[in-house]
């Protein structure tokens, strides 16, 4: 599946709506373990992130474009893991110019390498990499 450039600003501002819908969620599910404000810290770098993609879209515009401008923005905005992590999951799908299994499989790589972390590890590589598996297995 490949996006084009307004399926890929639609799903970042679908995804920007939704982080920041569950920021309170996700703060208190953090606090278990953390500081508590991965939501306010993804919410922040998601609505930059849906901000940055009104500047490349338009005629001529492509995902890769819109999918990088937001992980750029994400990365600028988000501290903490979230920031590299997930900014890093935009980028890599941007640079696959919105092939999503292409994509997928990057940011999987991607976070693998920034975690030092493997499938089982219990951690956002858990998702990445089935996602990647089954978008490269809808190809076929």
């Amino acid at each position: 599946m490949k996006l084009d450039a307004s399926g890929a600003a639609a799903a970042v501002a679908a995804w920007a709506a939704a982080v920041d819908e569950q920021r309170a969620a996700l703060d208190t599910l953090d606090a278990c373990a953390g500081d508590g404000d991965h939501g306010t810290t993804a919410a922040r770098g998601a609505r930059a992130a849906a901000d940055a993609v009104t500047t490349v879209t338009g005629p001529g515009a492509t995902a890769g474009a819109v999918l990088t401008a937001a992980g750029g923005a994400f990365l600028a905005a988000a501290g903490g893991a979230s920031g590299p992590l997930l900014g890093s999951v935009l980028l890599a799908l941007g640079g696959a110019d919105g092939d999503l299994a292409t994509g997928l499989a990057a940011a999987a790589e991607k976070v693998g390498a920034l975690g030092r972390a493997a499938p089982g590890d219990r951690t956002l590589l858990d998702a990445l990499a089935p996602a990647a598996a089954a978008a490269t297995a809808g190809r076929s």
